[in-house]
């Protein structure tokens, strides 16, 4: 949150820009802490190690590089991972998908499904149907 004045007003997540990448190439080649090019830049040094690890690491980071992939991973419309893939076009139906699965995988989507479905869900261990989570059974 921001403080303007007496107001509190949402921080608004923006884009790393071009300069900001610069600034974090910089500092990977002074051999800065992350959180120093951080408080540089005005982000947290989280922003710093995600920005980084997604385009190379310490050593290959490139700021012009990592613009450019970002751009593209911005372009929208994007397209669905089956207009992407011809296999995946090829004849596939959520029933051959779900034979191919290994048994077990399909249990636990079968036990999921289940327990969304119920409307009691998941309940705490030892409670019965009609009892609440912080009341015991009459064992007298």
């Amino acid at each position: 949150m921001l403080v303007v004045g007496w107001d509190r007003v949402p921080a608004v997540r923006t884009m790393l820009m071009l300069a900001d990448r610069e600034e974090i190439s910089r500092g990977l080649v002074e051999s800065v802490q992350y959180r120093e090019i951080g408080l540089r830049i005005g982000r947290d040094c989280w922003v710093v190690s995600r920005e980084v690890g997604r385009h190379g690491g310490s050593e290959e980071y490139r700021a012009v590089v990592a613009e450019q992939a970002a751009s593209v991973a911005r372009g929208r419309p994007k397209m669905f991972a089956v207009e992407r893939s011809p296999r995946l076009c090829d004849g596939w139906s959520p029933a051959s998908i779900a034979g191919r699965l290994p048994l077990f995988t399909r249990a636990i989507m079968l036990v999921g499904c289940l327990l969304r479905r119920s409307s009691g869900g998941l309940r705490p261990t030892g409670s019965h149907p009609g009892q609440g989570a912080n009341q015991s059974a009459d064992r007298a």
